[in-house]
């Protein structure tokens, strides 16, 4: 249910948070994540075909993108 998505975010951006902080240590420009690493945020739709499951992760994409600029601004 909603609470599992939540713990399931909450997860992704404590690892994404995790390897940000790494990189800052080492004064990076950028942070390249593998598609391997976000491919996680797909299991909610594994039950649609390819197309469906990538529009329903579309549906995160000012959360997520606003959680990145929040780690970019504070480093």
């Amino acid at each position: 249910g909603r609470c599992a998505l939540i713990k399931h975010w909450m997860m992704y951006f404590e690892q994404v948070e995790f390897f940000v902080d790494a990189v800052s240590d080492y004064k990076s420009d950028f942070v390249l994540f593998p598609e391997y690493f976000n491919a996680p945020l797909m299991a909610k739709f594994n039950h649609l075909g390819e197309a469906q499951s990538i529009r329903g992760l579309a549906q995160y994409t000012e959360e997520v993108r606003d959680r990145f600029i929040n780690l970019a601004i504070s480093l």
